[in-house]
């Protein structure tokens, strides 16, 4: 009897999974698929299109996704003034320009978690394989938020096209990081990404340029080496915590912050300071002598840069070189003597150092207390753009006009003045008639006012 029971209960259990099972395969996967494509493309606002070659459900819930595709519409055209000479460097090939290829994911696992699922808060566990690299993560709800932790291991950059989309740059590498974000309201309030790139290299890139006379800059075939990273978003502010490297071209050491676009700012705004330091082999092989342009060459041969406002009023300034350069000597004497610098010749100052004021040579100086003048004083010399003082009784020179008293001796009166007509300019007779009364009225007013001071300091000496 019990064994009896016994079949009958596994006959069952083996029935009900065979239902299942059955309901499972018998799922309209292709239309499953095809529905999901579709949502895709809405979500990404019909800019890309999305291809699945395969996707199965298990009877636990469990999605796999493999072949997934995400093309561009409509990619962008490099104009031919921006494509380079390509080739092969050093072992690496690189392709004259970058254009926009399909994202790839060759196989995508989800685990969802059913009852919130259910719910409407997405939960659960995915894997992503990309050729030999793969990326797992999970998925949390929390009140009005999503939290999203991610680990990639040896992913290919060269191959990982969806970074050479958005930076429009050919790199080699191999990336591994360790990523947490917070998700509201479509849109990530918070992140924090720690990454390290190995063996980096970047190819040839052209960068247009709005310059007159220079419609682009081009850099070269640059080895970085090993690179670490560490960011930190916050709201609409990323933080560069960390980004370095120890390539064999140059050397990096950047931090600083990054405000990024939004209703409170119109444009991004960079704060940023950075120590590069490229090989003197480099910058021989590739004519980058203009790095040197930027700021000041340290005796190692690197340059000390900040970067400092928004991306359209960009003002870069070499800030406080770090280590200190040793000073020219034709400098260093003129920053030790009294005399100010002349302009063009002082170095950039500091932004956390404020500059000592230089004395300007225009800066009023207090006057000596007024002495009586006597028979015998002689003139002063002219001190900046102040007129000579004149004794009285001193016979004014032939290039200054006669005084009034001098004109009525020599005239018998007022002298009449006339204007000489001037056959160059062509001028009616009325017109130069006006100028010349005007000319000789403003005469008047002057040869007025240097005899009344004349007459004040005859009345003083005689005191």
């Amino acid at each position: 009897m019990r064994r009896k029971l016994l079949i009958g209960l596994l006959i069952g259990i083996l029935f009900i999974i065979v239902f299942f099972a059955a309901i499972f395969f018998m799922l309209p996967t292709d239309s499953i698929r095809h529905f999901a494509e579709k949502t895709l493309e809405k979500q990404l606002k019909q800019e890309q299109s999305v291809e699945i070659d395969d996707l199965s459900i298990s009877p636990l819930l469990n999605v796999t996704v493999k072949g997934f595709q995400m093309r561009p519409r409509n990619p962008e055209e490099i104009p031919e003034n921006l494509h380079t000479a390509g080739g092969d460097f050093n072992g690496y090939y690189c392709a004259p320009y970058v254009e926009e290829q399909a994202v790839t994911i060759d196989k995508a696992f989800i685990n969802p978690k059913i009852i919130p699922s259910i719910k409407g808060k997405p939960e659960g566990k995915f894997e992503l394989t990309i050729q030999e690299g793969t990326i797992e993560g999970e998925i949390r709800s929390q009140d009005n938020a999503m939290e999203i932790t991610a680990d990639g291991e040896n992913i290919s950059l060269n191959e990982f096209t969806l970074l050479s989309n958005i930076t429009k740059m050919q790199i080699f590498g191999g990336l591994g990081f360790n990523l947490r974000a917070v998700v509201e309201k479509k849109s990530v309030a918070e992140m924090h990404l720690t990454m390290k790139i190995t063996a980096s290299a970047l190819c040839p890139k052209r960068i247009k340029l709005d310059m007159g006379g220079m419609p682009f800059i081009e850099l070269p075939f640059t080895v970085f080496g090993d690179i670490d990273a560490e960011l930190d978003l916050q709201k609409d502010k990323i933080t560069i915590e960390k980004l370095t490297s120890t390539g064999p071209d140059i050397q990096l050491n950047v931090t600083g912050d990054v405000t990024l676009k939004s209703n409170k700012n119109a444009s991004p705004r960079l704060n940023i300071v950075a120590d590069i330091h490229p090989s003197e082999e480099w910058v021989t092989n590739n004519n980058m002598k203009v790095i040197y342009q930027l700021c000041e060459k340290h005796d190692d041969g690197s340059i000390h840069l900040r970067l400092n406002g928004t991306t359209k009023k960009l003002k870069p300034d070499c800030g406080t070189p770090i280590p200190e350069p040793v000073p020219d000597p034709e400098q260093k004497e003129k920053t030790d003597s009294d005399e100010p610098k002349p302009e063009g010749d002082a170095a950039a100052p500091s932004a956390e150092e404020k500059p000592e004021k230089a004395p300007k040579e225009d800066t009023p100086k207090e006057e000596p207390p007024k002495e009586e003048p006597k028979d015998d004083a002689q003139p002063a010399p002219p001190d900046d753009n102040r007129p000579p003082r004149v004794h009285p009784d001193s016979v004014m020179k032939p290039e200054r006009p006669l005084n009034k008293a001098d004109l009525e001796r020599q005239t018998g009166g007022r002298p009449q003045r006339t204007a000489r007509p001037s056959s160059r300019s062509g001028r009616p007779s009325s017109e130069l008639s006006q100028r010349a009364a005007a000319v000789n009225e403003k005469l008047d007013e002057n040869i007025d006012r240097e005899m009344r001071k004349r007459a004040r300091a005859r009345g003083e000496s005689e005191e």
